[in-house]
């Protein structure tokens, strides 16, 4: 069995569905996706493309087609796959309503492609998390009506707020009621606050960054202690948290302001982190720092930096019982998906 829990899918039927914001998603002579959002443009440059020499691919299709996924699955011997939104139409910077109206549109899209394949493919909801009041009735009705398994939410700047912030509680209670994790990731904010940036600095080490600051805002916020079985799983490898974990842990001592009961280590129950980290030195050190039973295959499958996770951990260096964790019981035990058992 191999699961992988990190891929996005961006349907064709969003387009449009927040009003004069858009989206406008396309596809250029290249065959680059190029997505359009209020002010803001955004290339999804692909970094791997395994396609034959002189051909483009049309990055759209293999975003929106499930039937492309399935068989790209089949090749791949990956059995069960986690989808998502594109963290580039969060869109908490906008108008409640018409967030609202939107995320739940691309629910709806999300759900339709997963019904594709009900045994192969999940999926998590998005919310308008600059509305607890809506975004805990579409997280109701993602879960009760739609089957979604989780709740895909930004790892920071939630309309200008931290993930610590109370006024994102109620969220974090349906979550527990329903008890499904949150998959936190990232977006680029030159995109959501259209500025400009170099060298793409706001992906190559935002995204570490943010994914660490999620962390570190989730632990000495207090929300654990609030929600003692609140379950987050943070992309990208963590970010800086394998690495710097025990900086945290020391260093969170002087934080005049923080409201966490125990030591920050003694919260790693609450979390799991994925292998996408592209050093197998670095891998290694993360399943040594965080221990296996924290581990999950989520490779970003067709996004710009991603790569084959199941090969990555053949890489490592584990017992027969760890690598059965990581490679699928995390994920299956995290999302509940017993029920989903691959290709027959």
């Amino acid at each position: 069995m191999q699961i992988n829990i990190h891929s996005h899918v961006v349907p064709r039927g969003i387009n449009g569905m927040a009003g004069h914001y858009g989206p406008d998603v396309s596809v250029d002579d290249t065959g680059v996706l190029v997505i359009k959002f209020g002010g803001s443009t955004f290339r999804a440059d692909r970094v791997q493309r395994d396609i034959p020499d002189g051909e483009q691919p049309d990055y759209w299709t293999l975003l929106s087609d499930p039937r492309i996924r399935i068989e790209e699955m089949d090749e791949k011997g990956i059995d069960i796959i986690g989808v998502s939104g594109t963290p580039l139409l969060y869109v908490y910077n906008i108008e409640p309503q018409i967030a609202h109206t939107f995320l739940a549109s691309y629910n709806d899209n999300l759900a339709e492609y997963c019904a594709h394949a009900p045994d192969r493919l999940f999926f998590t909801a998005m919310l308008p998390l600059q509305d607890a009041d809506l975004a805990v009735k579409e997280a109701h009705r993602a879960f009760g009506d739609l089957g979604a398994r989780g709740l895909n939410i930004g790892a920071g700047d939630i309309a200008g707020r931290d993930l610590d912030d109370r006024s994102l509680f109620p969220v974090y209670q349906a979550a527990v009621e329903h008890d499904v994790p949150l998959f936190v990731h990232p977006a680029p904010t030159p995109f959501v606050h259209g500025t400009e940036e170099r060298h793409r600095e706001s992906i190559i080490l935002g995204y570490p960054y943010q994914e660490s600051s999620a962390f570190l805002h989730l632990i000495l916020g207090g929300v654990f202690d609030e929600f003692p079985d609140l379950k987050v799983y943070l992309t990208h490898g963590g970010g800086f948290v394998p690495f710097q974990l025990g900086r945290i842990d020391i260093l969170s001592q002087i934080a005049f302001d923080r409201k966490n009961q125990r030591p920050v280590r003694e919260y790693l129950d609450n979390f799991y982190f994925d292998l996408l980290i592209h050093d197998k030195v670095a891998r290694q050190f993360a399943v040594d720092a965080v221990g296996a039973e924290r581990l999950v295959i989520g490779d970003n499958y067709q996004g710009m930096d991603s790569a084959d996770g199941f090969a990555y951990l053949d890489e490592l260096d584990l017992t027969p019982e760890q690598d059965e964790l990581i490679r699928w019981r995390n994920a299956s035990n995290l999302f509940k998906l017993d029920g989903l058992r691959g290709p027959t």
